[in-house]
């Protein structure tokens, strides 16, 4: 029954993402609508998250925040959507997202053992398996193996979103081994240690296993994972912060910026800080860019 539930799902959405980006960015102001006005989704968390994030911001301009961000949720629901159904050719051809510096990533991955490539809930995380298949405004092709790319995820507890989420992430990638979920990631890093591999790892969310004071995030005090960071230390490979910015609808620009080229020079707490440095500038740019319906702070 589950399988039927989940094929019948995948079928639907394959189906409804022949249409082309414009037809969906029409339902996603629809769904925008609804999600805001009619359901409320979210809505008391997502006003706290905006107030105590910029406390210096006027009633006034924390609804127009708010507007912008349902619209901003809306726009990736519809882009996954498009993005389930479709090949590499069809997404470059898009030109729904560009890298910008891809030779920051090149030479990271020439110089190190492996690439940790720390990324957040900014822009739309969810077609990131796409990524080596984008325009490279720099140079001709993504400078890294597809199958040497990691998208590490963390399991949803209803197996059927769970299967079908991680079945959308895979649409173009070449093994099932691409995606990995985050519980196994320590454990895998350090057993393919000699591997030279990239990973894309979402850091940002309210951390699930112990974690660190690693200071003020957003105006609020912020409790961080440094697991990753910790094993990159150990280990010596580089870490990369993934810019994910929302240029227009129907356009987003990614650019790397290095936090080090061998992070067993550095603590592992400080890494972490230096993402999240990084994080809130972006976010300071494009406040709508990022996941105000997260609970990311108790």
């Amino acid at each position: 029954m589950k399988k039927l539930a989940l094929y019948t799902l995948l079928g639907l959405t394959r189906f409804m993402a022949l249409f082309p980006l414009k037809f969906h960015y029409f339902w996603a102001d629809v769904i925008a609508w609804v999600l805001r006005s009619l359901l409320g989704y979210r809505r008391e968390v997502i006003a706290i998250n905006l107030a105590r994030a910029f406390p210096e911001a006027g009633y006034d301009h924390l609804v127009w925040l708010e507007k912008l961000y349902y619209k901003h949720i809306a726009e990736i629901a519809v882009e996954m959507i498009w993005f389930c159904g479709s090949d590499a050719k069809r997404l470059r051809k898009s030109s729904l997202v560009t890298i910008k510096n891809a030779e920051v990533l090149e030479r990271a991955y020439r110089q190190s053992p492996s690439v940790v490539v720390l990324n957040s809930h900014c822009g739309n995380w969810e077609i990131l398996g796409g990524l080596p298949h984008v325009e490279c405004l720099d140079r001709e092709s993504f400078p890294c193996p597809e199958e040497n790319i990691r998208c590490v995820y963390k399991e949803l507890t209803n197996k059927i979103s769970d299967e079908f989420f991680k079945k959308s992430r895979l649409a173009m990638s070449p093994s099932p081994e691409v995606v990995l979920e985050s519980k196994k990631l320590l454990r895998y890093m350090l057993s393919h240690r000699k591997d030279k591999l990239i990973y894309l790892l979402t850091i940002d969310q309210s951390p699930y296993v112990s974690a660190v004071d690693i200071g003020t995030f957003m105006s609020q005090p912020t409790k961080a994972f440094l697991g990753p960071a910790e094993v990159a230390s150990k280990l010596g490979f580089s870490v990369l912060y993934l810019n994910f910015d929302r240029v227009d609808r129907g356009r987003y620009e990614v650019s790397f910026e290095e936090i080090c080229m061998d992070a067993s020079t550095m603590e592992p707490k400080a890494i972490v800080r230096s993402f999240y440095d990084k994080l809130e500038a972006g976010i300071r740019r494009h406040p709508e860019n990022w996941l105000w319906s997260h609970k990311r702070w108790n």
